[in-house]
């Protein structure tokens, strides 16, 4: 695929979403396909608004919680706006297998974050959800 400089520079703005694919894949993939399923993610329509666009308020990579005393830190957090103006905040946790909602950990890992950031942003909607290796939402409730 070719990718045109706009792509580029929104891609580069995400590089460190990336690096950390790179750094928590344990599946055993060579660094290329790490870079493969970083791009599918970016490239995907339903991630595209966690990464940029005008909805984006607020974004922050590795952001550290606690929750019950214990110290988390979350890959992605993210507060989007609707063109009606409400906002609500997106804990983003990013597991490449492509059903990673199948891992019971992985709900109560995110429930977890949600609490976290509930607590820090109270009365706000506050949503989480897992992103697999092909760039699929998983939203968790």
């Amino acid at each position: 695929a070719v990718i045109n400089a706009d792509e580029l520079c929104c891609y580069m703005r995400v590089a460190s979403d990336v690096t950390k694919f790179a750094r928590i894949w344990r599946g055993g993939q060579s660094v290329e396909m790490q870079m493969v399923n970083g791009y599918d993610i970016w490239r995907s329509p339903t991630c595209q608004p966690f990464f940029f666009g005008r909805g984006l308020r607020w974004a922050g990579n590795e952001v550290p919680v606690a929750e019950a005393g214990e110290l988390l830190r979350i890959d992605r957090l993210v507060q989007l706006q609707d063109e009606g103006g409400e906002t609500v905040w997106w804990v983003l946790d990013y597991k490449l297998a492509l059903r990673p909602e199948a891992q019971g950990e992985y709900r109560e890992q995110m429930l977890r974050y949600r609490r976290a950031v509930a607590a820090l942003q109270p009365g706000e909607p506050v949503r989480c959800a897992l992103i697999n290796g092909q760039g699929n939402v998983i939203e968790v409730t």
